[in-house]
């Protein structure tokens, strides 16, 4: 009688606990990787990233940060895995996304761009939707000579 009335408080204490940190976790949980270590600047700018992601929305979005190869070890099979969902984030040089699209190496030429502010200004223009063009074309053509190989 007195191993039932214990073990049923056990399992009460159980559930109560287990619904308390339910209650707690995130409704989203992003997924974000840099192929560098926690000692680069990648790193300490997805902490900022991370801890204001995660106050501005109360917590109802976490993101989980894997340093390193723990994702992804190239470029290519980084952005393989924000194409199928497993990776939310992936931050790169335009050297790791060049193997996939090679006209983003634009944007490694030292001193292109003198300052942040003509950084955003370049990345809202026209630039981007046309690199956007440059990239489907490049893409129906890489499709289009895997077709004839195919045939």
């Amino acid at each position: 009688m007195l191993f039932n009335k214990i073990l049923r408080s056990f399992f009460s204490l159980v559930l109560l606990v287990g619904f308390s940190f339910s209650a707690l976790a995130a409704d989203y949980n992003l997924r974000m990787t840099m192929n560098s270590n926690d000692q680069d600047e990648d790193y300490d700018g997805s902490i900022v990233f991370k801890n204001y992601v995660e106050s501005a929305s109360n917590g109802k979005i976490s993101v989980e940060l894997f340093v390193g190869t723990q994702l992804c070890s190239k470029g290519a099979e980084c952005l393989q895995g924000v194409s199928d969902g497993s990776i939310d984030i992936y931050i790169s040089t335009s050297g790791g996304a060049a193997g996939v699209f090679p006209y983003v190496q634009v944007l490694d030429l030292p001193y292109l761009m003198s300052d942040d502010r003509i950084a955003e200004d370049v990345l809202k223009s026209d630039f981007v939707r046309t690199m956007r063009k440059m990239e489907l074309k490049f893409m129906n053509f890489l499709m289009y000579i895997h077709m004839i190989h195919i045939i």
